[in-house]
């Protein structure tokens, strides 16, 4: 059974510009525990590996240019935001 490459990226995608909007706004509300910013934490993490783990399957599979550039954007993206609650946890760890 082939991958649908386009369909898993727009998947990641969605969940990538989901999790922007959403992290302002949880990061900004105190109510939130040291651990609840942990667990955050690890999951963003995760979803960075995975995007390291996709990008080598693209590569193995020889898919098209632009499909590798997305998923090199989106990997961007996920770095970007596990630096963003990074901040906060050692932030909240000062604290």
């Amino acid at each position: 059974m082939a991958t649908d490459w386009l369909r898993t990226l727009k998947e990641r995608s969605e969940l990538a510009l989901k999790t922007t909007r959403a992290m302002p706004g949880y990061l900004a509300d105190p109510s939130h525990s040291l651990d609840e910013i942990e667990h955050l934490h690890d999951v963003v993490t995760k979803c960075s590996k995975e995007m390291t783990r996709l990008k080598g399957q693209l590569r193995r599979a020889k898919v098209d240019a632009s499909l590798r550039k997305s998923a090199d954007s989106l990997k961007v993206v996920w770095d970007d935001i596990g630096h963003v609650v990074s901040d906060r946890l050692e932030e909240m760890r000062r604290h």
